[in-house]
């Protein structure tokens, strides 16, 4: 696919490929302005390509979190926030109930959205998402400004729902967490994919795009992309 925002700028995406697959986690990388949360925004339906076709198979309904979760909240509780969409997608109270045991969050429904921490206002931004029943799964840098205890809270989410038969696409720099959890790996640079592989292998095989503990173990211990790799050899 090839996009642009105005047709004085040039192309932000430039001949762009990409498979997404159902039951996995993708993890899209690169640098800023490369064109990765424009992407999402395609893959959402919210842009159309100027050239190609993105093709959804039958039955998939995107769900799109930009990187600002707060701007998925408008009442002054959790609990009103996520029953916000009942009507329109047919879900009650009891399913609100259950996604806030699911996520951890029952103990907050009747606090302001905004009050918060950033890992709990993520969840809980994920969780309204999920009440609306997409199958494919677009998040904008979600572990960005949240700690590794709600890293790990939020990977075993991403995870289940990928094994309940979603596709689930992650924009990040957080190359450590894509490494730790992407079931696959691509690369964005230039407007266009240059390079997909499995999680592991797809940083094993770049130079700059990897993990830290890639660069200072190269060389001398083989085969390490994150701490468990290296544990491995103690």
């Amino acid at each position: 696919i090839w996009f642009r925002y105005d047709k004085k700028d040039d192309f932000v995406l430039k001949g762009l490929g990409i498979e997404i697959r159902r039951k996995e986690i993708h993890c899209i990388t690169g640098g800023n302005g490369s064109g990765k949360s424009t992407l999402l925004c395609m893959l959402a339906g919210l842009l159309k390509p100027a050239r190609g076709r993105v093709w959804l198979a039958g039955g998939v309904k995107p769900g799109l979190l930009m990187q600002n979760p707060k701007m998925m909240f408008a009442c002054d509780t959790l609990r009103a926030d996520l029953l916000e969409n009942a009507q329109a997608f047919a879900y009650t109270g009891r399913d609100v109930e259950n996604i806030a045991q699911i996520f951890g969050l029952k103990c907050l429904l009747d606090k302001h959205p905004y009050d918060l921490s950033g890992g709990e206002m993520q969840k809980a931004a994920i969780a309204k998402l999920l009440l609306l029943k997409p199958n494919m799964l677009l998040l904008d840098e979600p572990t960005k400004g949240i700690d590794a205890f709600a890293k790990k809270e939020l990977a075993d989410i991403l995870k289940k729902i990928a094994m309940d038969g979603a596709a689930v696409i992650l924009v990040t720099h957080d190359l450590e967490f894509a490494a730790s959890y992407a079931d696959r790996c691509s690369l964005l640079f230039g407007g266009e994919i240059v390079c997909t592989d499995e999680g592991k292998a797809f940083f094993l095989g770049n130079n700059f795009y990897t993990t830290a503990l890639n660069r200072i173990t190269r060389g001398i211990v083989p085969d390490c992309v994150i701490l468990k790799d290296v544990l491995r050899y103690v």
